[in-house]
């Protein structure tokens, strides 16, 4: 398996795969549309604050992740890593998917500790199995995100 930077040229595999996960967005304001997709990650791809990831296993898209860099609100010189996307091939084998998200993980942290990033954030649910991973890995849980349609 390999794990790298989204580039313009893995746009047309990027959306067969995201399209493949859409039924993990459905609800709560969440869709899929190949147009707004394919913009977002060209946005990705062009901007350095931005690392998007894949996990390709035999060409194929097996995974992706990606976080996001900005200053912390209150102190400019510390650097916070936001994910805004963590999926694996919903096809696969939970015990896959789990490797295929540990994978992600440790290249989302290595990127991370490049940009001198002081923490990341992480989104899950108590539905998620790496939540456990998460915590054993140092993660802690610090707010509860609630989500409404508005």
């Amino acid at each position: 398996m390999i794990i790298r930077e989204v580039t313009l040229k893995d746009m047309p595999k990027v959306i067969v795969a995201i399209e493949s996960y859409s039924k993990e967005l459905e609800g709560y304001g969440r869709s899929f549309d190949a147009e707004s997709t394919q913009q977002s990650f060209k946005r990705f791809v062009e901007d350095d604050n931005v690392s998007a990831l894949i996990a390709e296993e035999d060409k194929n898209i097996v995974g992706m992740c990606g976080i996001i860099t900005v200053p912390f609100i209150t102190d400019s010189s510390s650097i916070r890593a936001y994910e805004f996307m963590w999926h694996s091939d919903p096809k696969l084998s939970a015990y896959k998917r789990y490797k295929i998200q540990i994978k992600l993980l440790i290249e989302m942290e290595r990127i991370a500790k490049e940009k001198n990033v002081k923490s990341i954030t992480i989104s899950t649910n108590s539905e998620n199995t790496m939540s456990g991973y998460l915590m054993k890995q140092g993660y802690i849980i610090l707010e509860l995100s609630m989500v409404k349609e508005v």
